[in-house]
């Protein structure tokens, strides 16, 4: 009876504070910590499916059409998407078509076609007030340095309800090249109802990879750009042990492989000063994602100006052996007092990272910057 009467008088006393029986047993004892925690062992944080942004896909027809070759920086600054990622537009009338025609003409040849490629003159040439009615353009230029690859239109989907995001793939993988520097345009028609609330824009370049002479595709989510808590503790805990043996010493960066949302999200709050930034930058990585794939991101420190990078081939040798190369794009010599950071992504199905026994990285480009 007074075991009774103790009871009723906890959960009387709980009800009037506010707490309920459940908090009340599932709060644990707590004691004095002995030492103070180190970042390296932050314990990941799960991150409930309902609190990841939804992704739908976008239903649209498109076509990728050859327009020669101008520098991307040009059209970057122009585009939805100046700060990364292949340059995107969006068209919503006959008007606005008839404008970024005039506005680009002079840099590209829209008469011209390349080999089975049309011309943009003939892609165009069907677009008329009915069709923008109801319809918008989207419109991706991918530069590249050989006429022989060819692109097409991967998927296009909004996450978070206000992202827009734009993946263009390459559709081979030539064994012989040409000296061609190239450009495309990806033009996808998407329904206007689908872009009513949307605000931000992206445009992601999908690449190969390879397992031995094996090629197969892996999305490549392009570069983020992030200011590093505590630049020594992303060394510290890296996968890599040593670059490419082909680069330099001081091309080896920091690599890391991410198997599930809440391991994404320890990253962001380890490694990133502005977690929440950064998270919001890389949420299109949802539970669904990781059911089936990983993302293996590197982080590279640069204090030589707002450099561009783009993923590069994803390697994984016949011996497991896992070597990523990245591309340097360009950017201003000399050296900046701020250091700045980026995130260089690639998604890759989990089969083909089983039996991994080295990661490697590096940066290629014939006119790297000694540091």
């Amino acid at each position: 009876m007074k075991r009774r009467i103790w009871i009723i008088l906890v959960l009387t006393a709980c009800l009037l504070m506010g707490c309920t029986p459940a908090q009340l047993e599932s709060k644990p004892e707590t004691t004095a910590p002995t030492s103070a925690p180190s970042a390296s062992a932050t314990t990941p944080t799960t991150v409930p499916e309902s609190a990841v942004p939804s992704v739908r896909n976008l239903e649209t027809r498109s076509e990728t059409v050859w327009v020669n070759w101008v520098e991307e920086e040009l059209l970057q600054a122009e585009s939805l998407n100046p700060e990364e990622g292949e340059p995107l537009f969006r068209i919503d009338s006959l008007q606005e078509l008839e404008a970024f025609y005039e506005k680009w003409a002079p840099y590209f040849s829209f008469d011209w076609g390349l080999d089975e490629t049309r011309s943009f003159d003939e892609n165009i040439a069907a677009y008329n007030e009915s069709f923008f009615g109801t319809n918008s353009l989207l419109i991706a230029y991918t530069g590249e340095g050989s006429g022989t690859y060819r692109f097409g239109l991967n998927r296009t989907y909004v996450k978070a309800g206000s992202c827009l995001y734009m993946e263009v793939k390459y559709l081979n993988d030539p064994e012989i090249g040409d000296c061609m520097m190239a450009g495309w345009f990806t033009v996808a028609e998407v329904s206007k109802a689908d872009l009513v609330d949307v605000t931000e824009y992206h445009c992601l370049r999908v690449g190969l990879t390879y397992r031995g002479d094996d090629a197969y595709m892996t999305e490549q989510a392009g570069v983020y750009e992030f200011t590093a808590r505590d630049s020594a503790l992303l060394y510290e805990n890296a996968l890599n042990v040593a670059p490419i043996e082909t680069m330099r010493r001081n091309d080896l960066h920091p690599l890391y492989r991410l198997d599930s949302v809440a391991e994404l999200t320890d990253f962001c709050r380890t490694y990133a000063e502005d977690a929440q930034a950064l998270g919001d930058s890389l949420s299109s990585y949802d539970g669904d994602f990781f059911a089936e794939k990983s993302l293996i991101v590197i982080s590279v420190e640069t204090r030589a100006g707002p450099y561009h990078y783009h993923p590069g081939e994803l390697t994984i040798t016949p011996e497991g052996d896992l070597m990523a190369d990245i591309h340097w794009a360009g950017g201003p010599v000399g050296i900046e007092e701020e250091r700045s950071w980026w995130l260089v992504v690639y998604a890759v199905e989990k089969s083909e990272l089983e039996n991994i026994r080295l990661y490697r990285s590096g940066i290629h480009s014939d006119g790297h910057l000694d540091w």
